[in-house]
């Protein structure tokens, strides 16, 4: 089976086998291959004696594809067998280049045990003899012989040294994964508590501008959005209106029927009033039974309209048990965004709960217009 990703075998461990033929860099081709042929590394000497780039070939080209065609069986079961029993072959190979070109190389074919597994690869280290060698008749020099003997003696003292070097490469690859296992773990837990204490701190952002009992925003938060409706409303002479609404005769309410009942009351009273604002209006719990609403873009005829119909909304709602129905008043003021003075501000607030008061001494359940009364709808 071919190896589907070649290069997962470690760099360390061919940069090892490149130094340690360092003497002979520049003269000698070396190449690494896994099992199956697969090449893994070859050196600058390797590209220009087989006219090949690195990079077309490392991890997609088989160097066994390069001689093994030009072998006789014998030859070939003889270096298979060879290099199976854990020694080297050394001889003269015949090679086609990748221009077609037949070359003759002085080879040695190493075994090597690859890094971090239990696979083998083949270390090449080759010597070009095409341009002195008579292509028909190989004539095989004592002396040069001899000393690639003492080579492939070298090289097998190599092998069991990069064997060992691989070993305590391997162990500390697994150290290392272990650390980074351990690093992300880590990573995670951080990750998980920034984002319990993001959250913590968002809950705790919601629960200082909200009510307790409504959940709607309490006084702070509803007089923060009505400092930034205001200063809008006056860079672009936009109109907004605000209302207060008092539950009527409330006093009575927690008399007869106890304060949980009454507070069941202000709940219901505030989900009628989320139900029917737009998203954009606030409303706040101002205090007590009273109400306070915040509408942007909003005229007094419109401002009008909404609380007529939270009026005549929530005196339709049955509270449980007894069929308790109760009313609210209610008192608007409009800024049209003309007055351009910051203390006006406090001016609107006290203005809508003058129209409270106006809308409470004409009967109760009532919509009053800052000096406007509307007609009693009783």
């Amino acid at each position: 089976m071919k190896v589907q990703n070649p290069t997962e075998f470690p760099s360390a461990f061919t940069t090892a086998l490149v130094q340690a033929v360092n003497s002979d860099k520049g003269q000698i081709a070396i190449m690494l291959s896994d099992s199956d042929g697969w090449l893994h590394y070859c050196n600058h000497t390797s590209e220009l004696i087989f006219r090949f780039e690195a990079s077309d070939v490392i991890g997609k080209q088989s160097f066994s594809s390069y001689y093994d065609h030009l072998l006789d069986d014998q030859e070939r079961q003889k270096i298979r067998e060879r290099l199976k029993s854990g020694k080297c072959y050394t001889g003269y190979l015949k090679f086609i280049d990748a221009e077609g070109t037949q070359i003759i190389l002085w080879t040695t074919l190493a075994p090597v045990k690859l890094p971090g597994t239990d696979k083998r690869g083949i270390l090449s280290l080759s010597v070009d003899h095409s341009a002195s060698l008579n292509q028909e008749s190989l004539i095989l020099d004592k002396s040069y012989v001899e000393s690639m003997e003492e080579r492939i003696l070298e090289l097998d003292m190599l092998r069991h040294t990069y064997e060992q070097q691989a070993e305590s490469l391997a162990s500390a690859f697994d150290e290392m994964l272990y650390t980074k296992l351990e690093l992300e773990e880590k990573s995670k837990a951080l990750k998980k508590a920034n984002q319990e204490l993001i959250e913590a701190k968002e809950e705790q952002r919601i629960l200082s501008i909200t009510d307790p009992l409504t959940s709607l925003y309490n006084r702070r938060h509803f007089n923060s959005e009505l400092e930034k409706v205001f200063d809008l409303s006056k860079r672009y002479q936009r109109s907004f209106s605000i209302f207060i609404l008092d539950i009527d005769h409330f006093k009575k309410v927690n008399d007869n029927f106890g304060h949980p009942f009454g507070d069941q009351v202000i709940i219901g009273v505030a989900d009628a009033l989320r139900e029917s604002l737009r998203n954009v209006d606030t409303c706040a719990r101002w205090g007590g039974e009273e109400f306070m609403v915040l509408l942007p873009e909003t005229g007094e005829e419109g401002a009008f309209t909404m609380a007529e119909r939270i009026r005549t909304k929530i005196s339709e709602i049955s509270f449980l048990p007894g069929d308790v129905h109760v009313t609210i008043s209610l008192g608007i003021t409009t800024f049209d965004g003309s007055n351009q003075d910051q203390e006006i501000l406090d001016d609107l607030l006290k203005q809508s709960d003058q129209a409270l008061y106006q809308a409470k001494n004409s009967g109760r359940n009532k919509t009053c217009i800052y000096q406007k009364v509307s007609p009693s709808v009783e």
